[in-house]
């Protein structure tokens, strides 16, 4: 994880935070950023316990992606097993 930008909290809300994920991303053998739009509601969890999105930054984080007309959305996002929360 490069850099989280977080947009807007509502902590009352689950997945409360929204804003930016810029990741690595290795494409034929070479690193470049991509850039997940993390709309508010977005599960982020690290082992059992939800986390806001600021927590992520410099985190090994698994994203599950969806697209739309503007770019890459998260649907989901989890620290990776072998990081600390």
């Amino acid at each position: 994880m490069r850099r989280t930008t977080v947009t807007h909290c509502d902590v009352t809300k689950a997945g409360g935070c929204a804003g930016t994920l810029t990741m690595e991303r290795r494409t034929d053998g070479k690193a470049g950023p991509l850039t997940v739009r993390v709309p508010l509601g977005t599960p982020i969890s690290c082992g059992n316990d939800d986390v806001h999105l600021h927590r992520l930054h410099g985190k090994t984080v698994v994203v599950t992606l969806t697209s739309d007309r503007n770019g890459s959305v998260a649907r989901a996002v989890q620290v990776a097993e072998h990081e600390p929360c």
